[in-house]
């Protein structure tokens, strides 16, 4: 049973001492799922099987997540960040700013020039 009373600290080491290693996983891997679903829908032409992350925690409280986007191999970002989302965020800012073509954004539409 969850404590609903609880905040932040107190709720994760209520949550790591209370969840079997299985529960803990899947709830990893569901707020994983959750972050990149957004990421999808911000850039539709991610593939999913081009994008990835990785967790690294030190003994001194120090987390890392090092997340990759991407549409192809050689079309992808890589962030490391200290929090899941802002990182799944920061790794599609750097998508659009190497791969969205800025000029065009400038020009006239086509349909304009038939007017």
């Amino acid at each position: 049973m969850i404590m609903f009373d609880l905040k932040n600290e107190k709720l994760a080491e209520h949550l790591a001492d209370t969840l079997s290693d299985l529960e803990f996983e899947m709830l990893v891997r569901a707020r994983v799922r959750i972050q990149f679903e957004r990421a999808l829908v911000a850039l539709p032409n991610l593939y999913d099987g081009q994008s990835s992350c990785r967790y690294h925690h030190s003994f001194a409280d120090k987390s890392t997540w090092m997340v990759t986007v991407g549409e192809t191999y050689s079309r992808s970002a890589t962030v490391e960040g200290e929090v899941l989302s802002l990182t799944v965020t920061d790794a599609i800012s750097v998508m659009r700013l190497k791969y969205e073509n800025k000029l065009s954004n400038l020009l006239p539409s086509p349909s304009d020039d038939n007017s």
